[in-house]
């Protein structure tokens, strides 16, 4: 589902201070449930795929501790703990978004927030909420197909490189 109240989550972050950098596993003791179990298995799936990267990095005086998955150097997903929800944000580019917008296995409520998404310096920033497993298991599937595009774009330039 898409975020329809985005704002009122982000005075509702946990991990507010830029002093006291919570560890990778902090939301998944401090969550209540089932959004720790959410964080959980998004988290699992994320690192699950090759060469995927985790950080906790301060974003903000708005983001605060957010949680970043990247793949060689791309962005794949921000996740922000909150009090009551686990939101999701990833960036994509227009090719990207062209791609999720016509894969057939994208969830339609992963394709009206993507559509829903703000434009920005030529890419979109999406946001989702995670409140159901099925949400869950929706968002990873968009980030896999973005996953996919960014390890393709990847093998074709090592290819150029060996080539040349």
């Amino acid at each position: 589902m898409v975020s329809q109240h985005a704002k009122s989550y982000w005075g509702k972050v946990l991990y507010k201070e830029l002093e006291n950098k919570p560890t990778a596993a902090a939301p998944v003791k401090t969550l209540n449930k089932p959004y720790s179990q959410y964080f959980a298995q998004i988290r699992k799936l994320l690192l699950s795929l090759k060469d995927v990267v985790e950080s906790q990095e301060f974003f903000t005086a708005t983001w605060k501790w957010t949680w970043s998955y990247e793949y060689n150097s791309n962005k794949l997903l921000y996740l922000h703990p909150c009090e009551d929800a686990v939101i999701a944000t990833f960036i994509i580019s227009h090719r990207e978004e062209l791609k999720l917008l016509n894969a057939s296995e994208i969830d339609p409520n992963i394709k009206l927030a993507i559509r829903q998404g703000r434009n920005a310096r030529n890419v979109r920033w999406v946001s989702y909420e995670l409140r159901s497993t099925t949400q869950m298991e929706n968002l990873f599937e968009a980030i896999n197909l973005k996953y996919d595009l960014l390890t393709a774009k990847n093998k074709i330039r090592q290819v150029e490189i060996v080539a040349s």
